[in-house]
């Protein structure tokens, strides 16, 4: 009696342990709802872009980012189902990776109370975003990062994937149809001259009696178009070619004094509602004895943002 005694106290002991260990990873069940930081408008060339959302779903952002309306933001949410009573802190973990650093904040950063089966207790999970690479980023979604909560009373570790999504889109940028740059009706002559236009359209030549006063003279006009707020940087060429109906050449020359941009410092504008408008002059070269003929040619303006 006494050998099997010692046996079923063995026996009993091992049962209990399995028992307890079974019952620590049956104490909580949970669930997460992923955070949405929206959509965004980079205005400008960016190395680098930080967006935060706090855990009651309040949006904050680098200056350079213009939001989207209504793109879904809202903030993440773990559920805690407890069988039991409980006391948890929670301990958020940075994630990193070459394209970003996520930070996550977490309110209430701990919980303690008596549950009962089906008595959810629920956290909020915001979260700073450090985009390496902002640039043209696109979508980021679906990498989850890790809130890792340590459950005091049970001596156990809650580990719950919450998952993010975030999108930088480039601004929509574009210019209305341009008017030609116009130097009208000129004659050939024995001597070369030049004719200018300026950006207001005005006509001098440095030879007196080669320009046809009836025709009319005109500067380029355009519009650049897109997003309200955007950083461009325009590049305007300095020299055109014109090729003749019948031969020929002849070159156009734009320096900075012959160019008007709307809102502009040097090449630099940022757009305004309704665009802004952009206007070119220059000067055109004429040879000795030019072939006589309709003379044309194009140049072409690009933004970079």
């Amino acid at each position: 009696m006494k050998i099997i005694k010692f046996i079923l106290i063995v026996a009993l002991s091992l049962y209990s342990e399995n028992t307890f260990a079974q019952a620590q990873k049956t104490n909580y069940t949970t669930s997460s709802q992923p955070i949405n930081f929206g959509r965004f408008i980079r205005l400008k060339k960016l190395s680098s872009a930080t967006v935060t959302i706090t855990p009651e779903g309040t949006i904050t952002h680098s200056p350079d980012l213009l939001p989207v309306p209504n793109s879904g933001v809202k903030a993440g949410i773990i559920d805690i189902d407890p069988l039991k009573s409980y006391k948890i802190d929670f301990n958020p973990q940075l994630f990193t990776t070459a394209e970003f650093d996520i930070n996550p904040t977490v309110n209430p950063t701990s919980l303690i109370g008596e549950k009962g089966i089906g008595q959810q207790t629920r956290t909020r999970v915001g979260a700073t975003i450090k985009l390496k690479r902002a640039e043209n980023i696109g979508t980021i979604s679906d990498p989850p990062f890790i809130i890792a909560s340590s459950d005091i009373g049970w001596s156990d570790l809650v580990k719950t994937k919450v998952y993010f999504t975030i999108t930088i889109d480039e601004p929509d940028i574009s210019f209305d149809i341009p008017t030609a740059l116009d130097f009208g009706t000129l004659r050939s002559t024995p001597t070369g001259y030049t004719v200018t236009v300026d950006k207001n359209g005005n006509t001098t030549s440095s030879v007196a009696g080669v320009i046809f006063k009836k025709n009319p003279f005109a500067a380029s006009q355009t519009r650049i178009l897109g997003t309200v707020g955007t950083n461009v940087t325009l590049n305007i060429p300095s020299t055109i070619t014109l090729k003749g109906s019948d031969g020929g050449t002849m070159e156009v020359t734009i320096d900075s004094s012959q160019y008007s941009i709307e809102g502009a410092t040097g090449l630099n504008t940022v757009i305004k509602d309704g665009g802004n408008a952009i206007t070119i002059g220059g000067t055109l070269t004429v040879n000795d004895y030019q072939p006589i003929g309709e003379y044309s040619g194009s140049f072409v303006i690009t933004a970079d943002y």
